[in-house]
């Protein structure tokens, strides 16, 4: 008798893979139980509703960068290209040309400040092409209209300026298409437990 309840317990405990679709998903064993130890997997596409913060630090790809987290650490005189064009901007915000967009950044700069110093921007690669400022110096938020011509062809990919001697620090970037609140790059995936909602 003791050996089955063993068994029963263990058999309980071992890890269940469930699927489900709709909105919302439900599960009958996560009924009333706690759900700290439940794992939720979506498709590669991403699942639930994508967070107001639009601009995923993660995807930058650059030997001039440090992703640490919410903050992007840049060396001196390393304001390089990141990476990211034109092309790659608009997929990962879901935005178009003539879109607006807010942003929004916090930076820390341990150097002297330049002209430049806290610019996230595309130049322009022609005259037909001004460089659109996504923020500008001195300025903790803004919002802009993307050009109707911003393509790859059209312009270099996009620059976070450093200082001249010291290391600048950008965090809590906000790129979204309306004003809100820094939140993590991601998806909400909604759980329903019983009757309650959580997220």
């Amino acid at each position: 008798m003791l050996y089955a309840d063993y068994m029963r317990k263990k058999i309980r405990n071992i890890s269940q893979y469930r699927t489900a679709v709709g909105y919302p998903c439900s599960f009958e064993s996560s009924d009333n139980q706690i759900l700290y130890d439940y794992r939720i997997y979506g498709s590669a596409g991403g699942v639930g509703d994508k967070t107001a913060n639009l601009f995923d630090l993660s995807k930058i790809n650059s030997i001039y960068y440090t992703v640490d987290g919410n903050e992007l650490i840049i060396e001196a005189n390393n304001s390089h290209g990141c990476g990211i064009y034109a092309s790659t901007f608009l997929q990962m915000t879901g935005l178009s040309p003539g879109d607006s967009i807010y942003t929004s950044r916090k930076i820390r700069v341990n150097g002297t400040t330049t002209r430049n110093t806290g610019r996230i921007t595309f130049t322009g690669k022609n005259s037909d092409s001004p460089t659109f400022n996504l923020i500008s110096v001195n300025q903790n938020e803004n919002i802009a209209t993307i050009p109707e011509n911003f393509s790859d062809a059209n312009y270099y990919s996009l620059i976070f300026y450093e200082t001249s001697d010291g290391t600048v620090t950008y965090y809590d970037i906000i790129m979204s298409a309306e004003p809100s609140e820094y939140e993590p790059y991601g998806y909400r995936i909604p759980i329903m437990n019983g009757s309650e909602l959580l997220q």
